[in-house]
């Protein structure tokens, strides 16, 4: 290697270091050694799903700021299930082989597709007595929040200072 080659080569290890060195450092909250919620939730993910780093590095601004909202909610999500100790419903009701496709469905499929699948899945919930009472506990806070938020909205809307494009 030239010597300039060498030299750009060290300056760049050099400023990652800086740049991630604390992300990736063995105390860092979604560090290797972590056990808190977060780390578990991007952990799995990077295991499951390695080649979301390669999408990112590739992506626009726009692009994964999509991404980081998506997963900002998945894993908030994620952390609430647990943190009231509630099981996903999937691991209850569906057959680990059809977990996937049964994802990529409830994302892709119409409003009207999904309201079928959800229809299903919660009468599976009602009825047992056990997963009715971990899916409360999850979803009960998420009912509170989004009265709040759609209250809140209306109050801006009626103020009229309502954001030019709502979610």
């Amino acid at each position: 290697m030239r010597d300039g080659a060498s030299s750009r080569a060290l300056v760049g290890i050099l400023a990652l270091d800086r740049a991630v060195g604390a992300t990736v450092a063995d105390e860092s909250r979604v560090g290797n050694f972590s056990r808190g919620d977060e780390a578990y939730f991007w952990q799995k993910l990077g295991r499951a799903l390695p080649g979301v780093l390669d999408f990112t590095l590739a992506a626009s601004r726009e692009q994964r700021a999509q991404l980081a909202a998506a997963l900002r909610n998945v894993a908030a999500f994620d952390h609430h299930r647990r943190a009231v100790g509630a099981r996903p419903i999937a691991v209850a009701i569906v057959e680990p082989i059809d977990w996937a496709s049964l994802l990529r469905y409830s994302i892709f499929a119409s409003r009207r597709d999904l309201n079928v699948l959800r229809g299903v899945v919660d009468g599976m919930v009602r009825a047992d007595p056990r997963l009715r009472r971990e899916a409360e506990n999850v979803r009960a806070p998420i009912r509170v929040a989004t009265r709040i938020q759609r209250a809140w909205r209306a109050r801006r809307a009626a103020k009229g200072d309502a954001p030019s494009s709502s979610p």
